[in-house]
C-alpha cells in the first residue's frame, strides 16, 4: 500500500507523458532560439552547401536535445523519486526520443521554416490528446485514434513505461523500430532542403517584414 502510495504522489503513470513533452518542447525551443541557417556571407566564402549546413546545425540541436533528455530523465529518478524496473532501458529510450524528436523537428523547421515550427507544434497538440499519455485514447473522437500511429510520442510514451514497469521486449522492439522509422524518413527530409529554400526563405522575409 505505501508503495501504491508513493507511486501516486510521484506521479509514474505520467512520467513517460510528461517526459516526452519535456524534451519535445526543449528541442523545439532550441531550433526556435538558435540560429540554424549558415550566414550568407559566410556561406558563400567557404562553399558551403545545404547539405552541409544541415547537418552541421544538426549536431548541434542534437547534442543539445540529448543533455536535455537526460537531465529531465534522470531528473524523474532522482528528484521525482521514480524507480524504473530497467534503469538501462530508461537512460536508452531518453537517448533514442531525443535522437527522433530532434530529426522530426530539426527536419521540419531546416527544410519549411516557420512552416515547420508550426508544424511542430500541430504535433504537439494533436499528442496531448492523441497518444494516450494522459487518457486512452479511445475516449477522444475516432480519428485522434486514426491518426495514433502517425505520432512519434505515441512510441517515446510506450517506451518510458516498457522501462518503468518492466520491459516486455516485442513491445519495445515494436516501438524501437517505429522510432527509426521516424529517424529515417525525417533524415531524407534534407533532399527537400534545396527545392524549399526558395519559398522558406520568402516567407521568413515576408514574417520578418510583419514586424511580429
Amino acid at each position: 500500500e505505501e508503495e501504491v502510495y508513493n507511486a501516486s504522489i510521484f506521479g509514474v503513470g505520467l512520467a513517460p507523458f510528461y517526459t516526452s513533452i519535456a524534451i519535445w518542447v526543449g528541442i523545439l525551443l532550441a531550433c526556435a532560439i538558435l540560429n540554424i541557417k549558415t550566414e550568407e556571407h559566410f556561406a558563400e566564402e567557404h562553399n558551403v552547401t545545404p547539405m552541409q549546413e544541415h547537418f552541421g546545425k544538426m549536431l548541434l540541436i542534437l547534442t543539445i536535445g540529448i543533455i536535455q533528455a537526460l537531465i529531465v530523465s534522470l531528473g524523474d529518478v532522482i528528484i521525482l523519486g521514480i524507480k524504473p524496473e530497467n534503469f538501462m532501458l530508461f537512460i536508452g529510450t531518453a537517448l533514442l526520443v531525443a535522437i527522433t524528436f530532434t530529426m522530426v523537428i530539426y527536419g521540419l523547421v531546416s527544410v519549411f521554416g516557420n512552416i515547420g515550427k508550426a508544424a511542430a507544434v500541430v504535433i504537439m497538440v494533436f499528442a496531448i490528446a492523441g497518444t494516450g499519455g494522459i487518457y486512452p485514447v479511445e475516449t477522444n473522437p475516432h480519428i485522434f485514434a486514426v491518426l495514433k500511429l502517425f505520432w512519434p510520442f505515441t512510441y517515446a510514451i510506450n517506451m518510458y513505461r516498457e522501462a518503468i514497469a518492466g520491459p516486455y521486449w516485442d513491445g519495445v522492439m515494436y516501438n524501437f523500430k517505429a522510432m527509426i522509422i521516424f529517424i529515417i524518413t525525417f533524415l531524407c527530409l534534407v533532399i527537400l532542403k534545396k527545392p524549399m529554400r526558395i519559398v522558406s526563405e520568402g516567407m521568413s522575409e515576408k514574417f520578418e517584414e510583419t514586424g511580429l
